[in-house]
C-alpha cells in the first residue's frame, strides 16, 4: 500500500445548545451535527526517510518530526496560508498518535487541497484530522502495526478535539458531553444550504469566553433546549406540527454561540438578514462562526440564493 486518498467533509450544527462551563473548562453541549458535501481532499503517500532527513522536500513543504512519525505536509487551496502548522496541526498530530498506539513508525507525505473555510465553524481542521486518523490507521495495519478498533480511533480523535469523533463517523448525529457522546439520527430528508464564508476567522475559545461573559452580564439566555426527537421526525421527512421539509427543520434550529459570535463580528447580523430577505428559510452562524449557513427550500432555491448573495451551494451528505 502506498497511495491513499481521503475526502474530509465539513459539518454544520443544525442545533447547538451550550451549557455553563464545567470544572474541566469545557462546556456541556447538545448538538445536532450534520455532514455536508463541502470537503477537503487529502492524498497520502509513504516516503523514505532516514535520521538525516534524506527526503529533501521542496520549498513550501512543512515538516513535522514527531517522536515516532515524520510528516511532510503540503497545503493548497482556500486560505492555505492560514492553515495552522506545527504540532497543533491535526493531520500531523493524528499521524503521531496513530504511530504511538499502533506501535509502528509512519513516514508520510500529505497533500491537502482546502475548500472548507479555515477557523470558520465548519470543523475543517477536525475533518482533516479525522481523515488522517483513517489513513494513518490503514497504513499502520499494512505495515504490521496493531489493527486499531473503532473505539481506539474514536479515543484518539477525542484527544485531537471535541468535533473530531463526529468527523470520523459523519452522517447526522446528536452529540452530547463535549460533543463526543454520539448517537446517530436517520436523515432521509435531503437538505440544501448556502455557505457564506467571512474573511478572517473567529477563535472558538474566544467565542465561548464571550458567551460566558455575556451570560454573567445577563446578555445571553440560559442554554437553549434541543428537541432531539423532533429533529428525528423532521429529518425523517415525517414533519412536525404540520410543517414538513426545510420548514420543519428550520423551526428547530438554534445556536447558543450565535450571539457571542455576532458580538465579536457585528457584520454577521446584517449578512444574516440579507440572506433571509433573499429567500433563505433560515440563516444561522455555523458553530462558533464566523461562517454563515442558510437553509434553503430546495436545490434551485440554494442556487438562486448564491446568485443573490454569493457563497457556495452545498447539500446533505448521506
Amino acid at each position: 500500500m502506498n497511495a491513499h486518498t481521503e475526502s474530509a467533509y465539513a459539518k454544520v450544527n443544525l442545533a447547538l445548545s451550550v451549557g455553563n462551563a464545567r470544572a474541566d473548562g469545557y462546556h456541556e453541549l447538545v448538538s445536532i451535527f450534520h455532514e455536508v458535501s463541502l470537503h477537503d481532499d487529502l492524498a497520502f503517500t509513504l516516503i523514505d526517510y532516514d535520521a538525516h532527513g534524506s527526503t529533501h522536500p521542496e520549498a513550501g513543504c512543512f515538516i513535522e518530526q514527531g517522536y515516532v512519525s515524520y510528516t511532510e505536509l503540503h497545503v493548497t487551496g482556500r486560505q492555505a496560508d492560514e492553515v495552522p502548522l506545527g504540532p497543533s496541526n491535526l493531520i500531523c498530530a493524528a499521524i503521531e498518535h496513530i504511530s504511538r498506539v499502533a506501535g509502528v513508525a509512519l513516514n508520510l507525505r500529505c497533500e491537502v487541497h482546502k475548500r472548507i473555510p479555515t477557523q470558520g465553524g465548519m470543523a475543517g481542521g477536525s475533518a482533516d484530522g479525522a481523515a488522517a486518523v483513517r489513513a494513518a490507521a490503514s497504513y499502520a495495519a499494512s505495515l504490521g502495526g496493531q489493527v486499531l478498533s473503532e473505539q481506539q480511533l474514536l479515543d484518539i480523535c477525542l484527544k485531537l478535539g471535541s468535533d473530531v469523533p463526529f468527523m470520523l463517523r459523519g452522517g447526522t448525529q446528536c452529540g452530547r458531553g463535549r460533543g463526543e457522546v454520539l448517537s446517530p439520527i436517520d436523515c432521509a430528508l435531503p437538505l440544501h444550504f448556502v455557505i457564506l464564508p467571512r474573511e478572517g476567522g473567529l477563535s472558538t475559545p474566544a467565542v465561548f469566553r464571550a458567551l460566558d461573559a455575556m451570560r454573567d452580564e445577563g446578555l445571553c439566555p440560559d442554554p437553549s433546549p434541543v428537541d432531539v426527537e423532533a429533529f428525528s421526525r423532521a429529518l425523517s421527512a415525517e414533519g412536525i406540527g404540520g410543517a414538513t421539509g426545510a420548514d420543519a427543520v428550520a423551526g428547530l434550529m438554534v445556536n447558543d454561540l450565535q450571539a457571542p459570535a455576532v458580538a465579536l463580528a457585528p457584520d454577521l447580523a446584517e449578512a444574516l438578514e440579507r440572506g433571509v430577505a433573499a429567500g433563505a428559510v433560515k440563516g444561522m452562524v455555523s458553530g462558533s462562526g464566523p461562517t454563515l449557513f442558510f437553509l434553503c427550500a430546495d436545490a434551485q432555491a440554494a442556487n438562486d440564493l448564491v446568485e443573490a448573495l454569493g457563497g457556495i451551494a452545498v447539500s446533505s451528505r448521506h
